[in-house]
């Protein structure tokens, strides 16, 4: 359809209809129709509504949204297309049935036009923009895969604003799109492997290519997001131009972030648009003002059989001002993206001539045109030579060649090379454009801070391409190993590494990262093949690395110059006998910017023992008469100091331990002097140390325990130092002393002799059950004289640890005495003594829940009180006595103690004055006239037991007639007595009155 006509059918209203479901309570059904509201007011919806529904006039109803809000004039004109709507009764009524509501939930727009600003957002904080124009070149190389010629891949950065710019222009000459293609595009995340590309008669279905060197298959463009992302990070507006072989015509699209905010506006389908097809050449719909430049670009259609140009506007001014000032890094960037499609399978190597089988077809060109009349910048990725495989390439001497083979066909092709210390620096190759203060290896000692150091040895390519936020470290056959081999540490810092990964292995949508490929590479199924001439063969993979390495090492690498040059000698030390002679002896050598000559002091590494020593001369393999430049060689040394070493020694000169300073050196040799024992270490193999001024309980045993004589450097001997003197073992004396209270006493005494698994052991001691200070001394000794404990007239290593011993945990308990007899309900505390396992007194545990038990009695206690002494706290007992001061048992149990039992005997009596009891009990009491009416009453404790108490008086009242006599009777002594014993004399009785006795104890 053409511009005019989208324009037309911009003019028209949109559709605007709602759904209307009866839910009125005589409606079981709950029908729902849809009503074309276009063009029709409040008034008019009612009427419609009662026609449709067949309601009379007077029958009343109500509209609401499914939210419940009523549907009033006001409210109608804010009515959408599609909205639903309920017929009820009432706003409160209650459904009948239940209901649908149709609703859409389409991507919002900035699920496209945002995109590609979280893909590359979520880089790894480095510039993406180079990475959004790989996905362009991607698709380029795609459409240009069967090109039989020149393969044309160019990038125009149009930032004359006289010409209509900013723009960037990304044209190929490729298979160009039909227009269901162009359609498949603009489709996100439409990948390549669901795509329908036209008629069911044309479609043919993904094909995967044929395997080839290096999976240089240019079948990169993968996703269905890629191109969408980028263009989208790069600016505000698409135009895809194309034109396929197969059809004289030229198809355009425009996809814009302002066209998605208008339609949003307008109530619009967002994701719908037009195709022009168009003449070749035809830019009649161009705005020539605006767009100058998108006129030249249509009018270069003329003559061509098929293209694609990807036109992007509403640049952001940052990738403006990016691109202009950082024109060199990022097309170097993509140059190293692209570095095998552009070179070929060998790369750009600069030292010998190009493989004729190996020719690339492809040219990706880059123009910034700037402001007329300057000179357009232009760069061709073909001629960028600092990009990091180029330096890789052209710095190594030597490849070694592998293949990693997995599950189903996942394939990768490796390449390692070596890049080799010449004279005097390394020549691993830094990146130029990478920030300063990268992290070096810390743990490693490497020739030169620019060696490779931390930095991973693999760079990742996917069919073709790198992958360039995914590298890998090493293999565990390529890794450094951690004890010293034929090859020195130092050549592995000077590798670097390829992997060719196929299409078997996941990448993310934007292609920065590999999903899976480390993962499955470390598979135990993976095999590692060695390769050479293109030939798998068939070896210990790890053995041949080594090897490769070691042969690479000998030949190309020239790290050491040898200086004054004194003859030659055999060595009769080495144990082939043609590799004896000739050794050339040197003076001097200079190596990594030092120089060593005869008489220095050097330190050895990695040797056993380490050595330090004197320098006597350096030989070199072969015959040499003069200065030179080799690696390898030895240094001869006169141990130092000569007091305790009399001895020469040969070791190669990569032992020389270059980080040792002279001051390091000789404080060392003077320390040879010194390596007479120094001191005591004790270790405790149980992990029960005992520290200074310990307190233990008693009983507990100390050890076993591991001594160790060490000397200065920190080393366990068991000899005195030296073969200049006689060795002398040594032995070690432990004494354990009690400080009592009478004096020192002497508990403990061992001689430890040494043992090479043990050192000096000694079994551990349980007799510390007296309570006090003790001290352990351990003292060095010598073993042919056991008394002296000296050498050289310094005291030999001793060690003293003081600590004390207290009384143990509480195993047992004792009953403390109570006061007897005790009162029914009246508290009393029973004090407990608590002793360890040596009956010493000690604190009881903290968690002590006493239990009381008494045959006949029942007792309680409120908790226990720890102070001086511990107490069960106001234990109360509650019982019925028969006799008075009999005896009780009571059995007090603490759970937890060994012995958790123990008794005492208590004499109860009955507790204070609780209740009073009057016989009889009756409520009504009938008595005549002027005769008595004999009370008797009772004073009784807690649990009913008759008490007394001092001064214990009982009153009864007699109440209801006038002049009634009070009687009072003493309790003191028997808690019980009678009242009103004497006959009751009243005056006038006529006929039954009701008197009332009230009995109390006064206060």
């Amino acid at each position: 359809m053409s511009e005019a006509g989208e324009d037309r059918n911009r003019g028209k209203k949109p559709p605007k209809s709602v759904s209307v479901c009866d839910c009125r309570p005589e409606n079981s059904g709950a029908s729902t129709r849809t009503i074309d509201i276009l063009d029709m007011d409040y008034s008019g919806f009612l009427r419609a509504l009662r026609q449709e529904f067949s309601m009379s006039t007077n029958e009343t109803f109500v509209i609401s949204t499914t939210d419940r809000g009523e549907i009033d004039e006001e409210h109608y004109k804010e009515l959408v297309n599609g909205k639903t709507l309920l017929l009820l009764k009432s706003m409160d009524q209650e459904l009948s049935v239940a209901n649908q509501e149709r609703i859409e939930f389409l991507p919002h727009y900035h699920t496209l036009v945002q995109c590609g600003m979280y893909e590359y957002y979520a880089s790894e904080g480095q510039k993406a923009l180079p990475y959004a124009f790989a996905e362009l070149i991607d698709n380029a190389l795609s459409a240009t895969a069967k090109n039989t010629g020149i393969r044309m891949i160019e990038i125009r950065l149009l930032f004359d604003e006289s010409q209509g710019g900013p723009a960037i222009v990304v044209m190929d000459n490729g298979c160009g799109m039909t227009s269901k293609q162009l359609n498949n595009w603009a489709v996100y995340r439409l990948s390549k492997f669901i795509r329908e590309n036209g008629m069911k008669s044309e479609e043919t279905g993904y094909v995967r290519p044929d395997p080839v060197p290096r999976s240089l298959n240019s079948d990169i463009s993968y996703f269905g997001v890629g191109g969408k992302q980028a263009v989208f990070y790069i600016g505000q507006s698409v135009r895809m131009i194309s034109k396929p072989a197969s059809s004289p015509d030229v198809h355009e699209f425009v996809m814009s972030k302002e066209d998605f905010e208008h339609k949003e506006m307008n109530k619009q389908d967002i994701y719908s648009g037009f195709i022009r097809n168009r003449k070749p050449g035809d830019y009649s719909h161009v705005n020539v003002i605006e767009e100058q430049f998108l006129q030249s670009i249509v009018t270069e259609e003329y003559g061509k059989e098929s293209f694609t140009a990807v036109v992007i506007t509403g640049i952001q001014q940052e990738h403006v001002t990016y691109l202009k000032h950082n024109f060199s890094l990022w097309t170097r960037e993509l140059a190293h993206t692209y570095h095998y499609y552009i070179h070929g399978v060998d790369g750009n190597d600069m030292k010998k001539e190009r493989k004729t089988d190996h020719v690339s077809n492809i040219d990706i060109k880059i123009s910034l045109f700037d402001r007329s009349p300057r000179v357009p910048l232009t760069m061709n990725l073909k001629h960028v030579d600092n990009d990091m495989q180029t330096l890789y390439i052209n710095s190594c001497v030597s490849t070694f060649e592998f293949k990693a083979t997995g599950a189903g066909d996942s394939l990768v092709e490796g390449l390692i090379r070596y890049h080799p210390f010449l004279y005097d620096q390394e020549t691993y190759p830094l990146d130029p454009y990478a920030s300063a203060g990268n992290d070096e290896d810390e743990d490693c000692i490497i020739l030169s801070s620019e060696a490779r150091g931390k930095r991973p040895i693999f760079e990742c390519f996917w069919n073709g391409r790198l992958i360039p936020y995914t590298t890998l470290s090493e293999f565990e056959w390529c890794s450094r190993p951690k004890k010293s081999g034929a090859v020195p540490a130092e050549c592995y810092n000077r590798i670097s590494g390829v992997l060719f990964a196929n299409d078997r292995f996941q990448v993310s949508t934007n292609k920065l990262t590999f999903m899976d490929l480390e993962l499955q590479l470390r598979d135990k199924s993976t095999i590692f093949t060695k390769m050479h001439n293109g030939q798998e063969q068939r070896v210990n993979i790890q053995r041949e690395f080594t090897n490769w390495l070691k042969e690479s090492h000998e030949r190309f690498d020239k790290q050491v110059m040898f200086q004054k040059c004194m003859g030659s000698t055999t060595r009769t030390d080495v144990a082939t006998k043609r590799l004896q002679s000739p050794w050339a002896v040197f003076q001097a050598i200079s190596w990594d910017g030092k120089t060593y000559k005869k008489g220095q002091n050097v330190k050895s590494v990695k040797t056993q023992p380490i050595l330090y020593g004197s320098i006597v001369h350096f030989l070199l393999y072969g015959e040499h008469e003069a200065d030179v430049y080799a690696t390898g060689g030895c240094v001869q040394l006169a141990l130092e100091p000569k007091e305790l070493y009399n001895e020469l020694r040969i070791i190669p000169i990569s032992k020389i331990d270059r980080q040792a300073t002279p001051a390091a050196i000789k404080k060392k040799i003077d320390d040879e002097f010194a390596k007479l024992p120094d001191r005591l270490r004790l270790t405790w193999p149980e992990g029960n140390a005992w520290a200074e001024n310990d307190a233990r309980p008693a009983g507990t045993p100390m050890g076993p325990i591991k001594v160790e004589i060490l000397n200065k450097k920190g080393e366990s001997i068991s000899r005195l130092p030296g073969a200049a003197i006689n060795s002398k073992k040594l032995l070690i004396e432990l004494k354990v002393i009690w400080h009592s209270s009478k004096g020192d006493v002497q508990t403990n005494s061992h001689i430890g002799v040494h043992s090479t698994k043990w050192e000096y052991w000694f079994k551990p001691m349980e007799n510390f059950n007296k309570l006090g200070k003790y001290s352990l001394h351990l003292q060095t000794m010598l073993s042919e004289h056991k008394s002296d404990s000296e050498w050289a007239g310094k005291r030999l290593p001793n060690y003293t640890l003081n600590f004390n011993i207290k009384e143990g945990e509480a195993v047992s308990f004792v009953l403390g005495v109570i006061s007897s007899p005790v009162q029914v309900g009246v508290p009393f505390s029973i004090p407990l003594d608590f002793r360890d396992d040596f009956d010493y007194p000690t604190q009881p545990p903290c968690d002590i829940k006493p239990q009381l038990e008494c045959g006949s009695l029942q007792l309680s206690y409120e908790g226990t009180a720890f102070g001086t002494t511990c107490v069960i706290k106001n234990v109360r007992a509650m019982g019925k006595i028969n006799h008075q001061n009999k005896m009780y048992t009571v059995k007090v149990h603490i759970p937890g103690l060994k012995q958790d039992s123990q008794s005492l005997q208590i004499v109860l009596q009955p507790g204070p004055p609780h209740s009073l009891v009057v016989f009889p009990d009756d409520d009504v009491l009938s008595v005549e006239n002027r005769t008595p009416a004999n009370f008797r009453v009772e004073v009784h404790d807690e649990y009913q037991n008759i008490t007394t108490h001092p001064k214990l008086t009982v009153r009864c009242q007699l109440l209801g007639a006038p002049d009634l006599p009070v009687d009072v009777v003493d309790c003191s002594n028997t808690g019980s007595g009678l009242l009103l014993t004497k006959p009751l004399l009243l005056k006038t009785v006529n006929a039954d009155q009701i008197l009332t006795a009230k009995f109390n104890i006064p206060l």
